[in-house]
């Protein structure tokens, strides 16, 4: 049950005026999915938790660098690391 945790609060925390608005865009799509892998989890929903984690995935596919831009104090490197530990996890077979 790894989601990172702190990069929610991260994501939250106040950021550039100049940041990228549409990595801002879609940082905020990734918290909101990271929220509902948290309440699926909390609920034993894995198959919606996975639903959230190929969302999350699709996302950083597109949008990385825009991401990574808007909000550079976190490792996205590490962040796409764990969910694809968590698809492993929790979604094969």
């Amino acid at each position: 049950k790894r989601l990172l945790l702190p990069l929610l609060a991260a994501l939250v925390l106040p950021m550039a005026v100049e940041a990228n608005p549409i990595g801002m865009e879609y940082a905020k799509k990734v918290l909101q999915a990271l929220e509902n892998q948290k309440k699926a989890l909390e609920n034993n929903d894995i198959e919606f938790f996975c639903e959230q984690n190929e969302y999350i995935l699709s996302i950083f596919k597109v949008t990385y660098n825009d991401i990574q831009e808007a909000v550079p104090t976190i490792d996205l490197y590490d962040f796409r690391k764990t969910q694809l530990e968590n698809r492993d996890e929790f979604c094969s077979g």
